[in-house]
């Protein structure tokens, strides 16, 4: 689909913009990339990719980190805490601009990740 991508897979979404030319031509191809299974600490959502100006990561309802790119800069990484006691799947997204020499759209990516389910405990009798 030219001009868009994403999935809601566990792990990561991957994209390839705009039409085969453009793509071909100035390699805007990129990925997002978490963790595939439960977290109960902190972990990295990364973005990976050719061309692109700016990275904008959206996580627990609000925008967490925007990173503008450096001259060559390829990996774009934000380290997230998965808030909250339940063990609902959250939603992650990124924001990617492209150079506008490359003349793409705006992509966004999502992935799912779950929180770890805490383990239930015995009670402790003390009679």
């Amino acid at each position: 689909m030219p001009g868009a991508g994403g999935a809601n897979a566990p792990g990561g979404a991957a994209a390839t913009v705009g039409n085969a030319e453009g793509a071909a031509r100035f390699g805007a191809s990129v990925r997002l990339s978490g963790p595939t299974s439960c977290v109960s600490r902190m972990f990295r959502a990364r973005v990976i990719g050719r061309n692109i100006a700016q990275v904008r990561f959206h996580f627990a309802g609000r925008w967490h980190r925007t990173i503008k790119a450096k001259q060559g800069q390829t990996v774009f990484s934000a380290l997230l805490h998965p808030r909250g006691r339940s063990s609902a799947a959250r939603r992650v997204s990124a924001k990617i601009k492209f150079k506008a020499a490359t003349a793409m759209k705006p992509v966004t990516l999502r992935f799912v990740y779950q929180s770890c389910a805490k383990a239930a405990r015995s009670p402790q009798f003390t009679g």
